[in-house]
């Protein structure tokens, strides 16, 4: 789909987040900007073999593929693409992205390397 609008993607099964996102995307970034919605992690690999995502909100928990996997995918073909990563499962999802990234948990404080942001009681980590 070709168009002058920045596009967002946001991947997670749950519609109301989506709408909170979208709501604050568009309220902050302006019509610039196209929040769209895949509620699969197999919905979203689909979405970006036709949309040019700019930036990817990621939950962790969804019923057909984990975080991980569609991570994984992601950052396999597009690398170049940052990720937010967004889940109410925090402390789960913080040991595997750190894991994932770092191969194990780092002795240092790894937060002033990921600026991280909470939202609603849902925790956001930023990927890039």
């Amino acid at each position: 789909m070709t168009t002058n609008k920045t596009t967002l993607l946001v991947i997670d099964d749950d519609e109301h987040l989506f709408r909170a996102i979208r709501a604050l995307a568009l309220a902050e970034l302006g019509p610039d900007f196209v929040v769209l919605h895949a509620s699969s992690g197999q919905a979203a690999l689909s979405m970006m073999e036709t949309e040019d995502i700019a930036l990817c909100f990621l939950d962790f928990r969804m019923p057909d593929m984990d975080g991980l996997a569609v991570l994984e995918v992601l950052r396999e073909q597009y690398a170049y693409i940052p990720i937010i990563f967004i889940s109410g499962f925090w402390f789960t999802v913080f040991k595997y992205i750190v894991i994932t990234l770092f191969g194990d948990v780092p002795d240092g404080p790894i937060l002033e390397k990921r600026p991280f942001f909470s939202l609603f009681s849902m925790q956001f980590i930023l990927l890039e």
